[in-house]
């Protein structure tokens, strides 16, 4: 990407057609290396906005991220979020206690499924890799942080994931339908997968 681009590319090798993001506020800055870049997050309304129309049964999600601060609140700090309006809407990120969160609507609640703490005082202004598989086969929910598994929960309800209207880096009230918190930090690269890796696969997705 140019320093000016406001296009995030999506580089997925298989697709019918492209589903690139917009690039709201952000900048585009060194990522993980020299001549690599990321984008960054100011956390007031720097967002990607993104459309993304597959509903995922099971799913991969991982990110590198670069957080500064924490953000108090459930999706203080998020990585991707949708408009909570569908059955099915997800977010994902780090809560203001820096544990991983997957937030998925239900008919009548929001279903979450929260880590241990993973991001403590020494992780924070360091890059890290983050994954949570959706596994709708095995009904379990995975966290990983650097490859490694990190914690797992027992699925609640069987749900859809839906990203339609989605954003990086920005999280919407689900009530007034305005900014509710954003990501302090950088994210240098994002996916989501169509099926629950393995964790040999999130191992090697880390190496």
């Amino acid at each position: 990407h140019r320093p000016s681009s406001r296009v995030l590319r999506n580089d997925a090798r298989a697709k019918n057609e492209r589903h690139d993001g917009a690039i709201v506020g952000c900048k585009w800055i060194e990522g993980r290396w020299t001549g690599k870049g990321a984008l960054a997050f100011d956390g007031e309304f720097d967002r990607v906005h993104l459309k993304l129309p597959t509903r995922f049964r099971s799913a991969t999600l991982t990110a590198w991220v670069h957080v500064e601060e924490l953000v108090a609140g459930m999706m203080g700090n998020p990585i991707i979020c949708t408009q909570p309006k569908t059955v099915g809407a997800t977010r994902w990120g780090i809560d203001g206690r820096g544990r991983l969160s997957l937030l998925v609507k239900g008919p009548d609640s929001l279903v979450s499924y929260v880590s241990s703490v993973a991001f403590r005082k020494k992780r924070l202004g360091r890059w890290a890799h983050l994954a949570t598989t959706y596994d709708a086969e095995r009904e379990m929910v995975s966290h990983y942080v650097d490859g490694r598994p990190f914690s797992r929960e027992k699925m609640e309800m069987d749900l859809r994931l839906v990203f339609d209207k989605s954003e990086l880096g920005h999280a919407i009230d689900g009530e007034t339908g305005k900014h509710a918190s954003g990501l302090h930090g950088l994210i240098d690269e994002f996916a989501i997968f169509h099926a629950a890796c393995e964790e040999e696969e999130i191992r090697r997705l880390y190496e």
